[in-house]
């Protein structure tokens, strides 16, 4: 009795990772045109073809049942038709096609062989350690970037909580407090307001202010209207830049 494929293929999941490796199947035209399936009827041909792709896409697993009810309407004609030209065979309740069994069987020694060297390499440790290497290179470049969010967010928060003196202060004073300090040390990772054993921004204000009026004489770090109107055009797009 001839054995019907697939023999020794393991498992449901295996059987779909072997259908993604090859999604199509080997077709000769000469073979159809020329072969014995032009004596069947045009309703078998179609039936034919349908059968074809069923039969691939179960991986050589398509009862007789359900082809007959399926691709043919319950109509057994149909079938006996591509039996009897040797299209297919039935064989214990299952159908048989040849030529899709010899490709079958023909991915499944590849993906053996695939197989058998990927357990070689995991052997030798080969992928775990390049699993190992990719996966702390992908965790240093996660905390990269989490702590240049983090620096961002400080930035932004102290921007955000100093322009809410606006109205008391110039835009100009209030750019020169922040480029101050938000100047970062050496390594880059702390900004010079962060270094602080305490900061409040309205008290470091007031201060900076004071000290802007002893050195210009202007009262309280102020300007006149036409002063102020002409720095806010000037720096006013610039100090809102990036908070947004």
């Amino acid at each position: 009795m001839e054995v019907h494929f697939p023999d020794g293929f393991k498992g449901f999941f295996y059987l779909k990772n072997m259908a993604k490796e090859l999604p199509y199947f080997q077709f000769e035209p000469s073979e159809w045109q020329n072969g014995d399936i032009q004596m069947a009827s045009n309703e078998a041909k179609i039936a034919f073809i349908e059968i074809l792709c069923s039969y691939w896409q179960r991986l050589g697993s398509l009862p007789y049942a359900f082809a007959l009810q399926r691709h043919c309407n319950g109509k057994e004609n149909a079938l006996r038709e591509l039996i009897d030209c040797n299209a297919i065979k039935e064989i214990e309740g299952q159908i048989v096609i040849s030529f899709l069994d010899s490709q079958l069987k023909g991915l499944e020694s590849k993906s053996q062989k695939a197989r058998e060297s990927a357990n070689k390499r995991w052997n030798k440790g080969e992928n775990a350690n390049a699993i190992r290497t990719h996966t702390k290179r992908n965790a240093n470049r996660i905390e990269e970037n989490r702590i240049e969010e983090i620096k961002e967010s400080k930035e932004a928060v102290f921007k955000k909580n100093l322009l809410t003196f606006k109205e008391n202060y110039t835009l100009e004073l209030l750019e020169k407090f922040f480029l101050y300090w938000t100047e970062k040390n050496p390594n880059g990772k702390k900004m010079k307001f962060e270094m602080q054993k305490t900061f409040d921004i309205e008290r470091r204000l007031l201060t900076w202010s004071k000290n802007e009026k002893n050195f210009n004489g202007n009262s309280n770090g102020k300007m006149t209207t036409e002063e102020r109107q002409a720095a806010n055009r000037r720096i006013f797009q610039k100090v809102m830049e990036g908070t947004k």
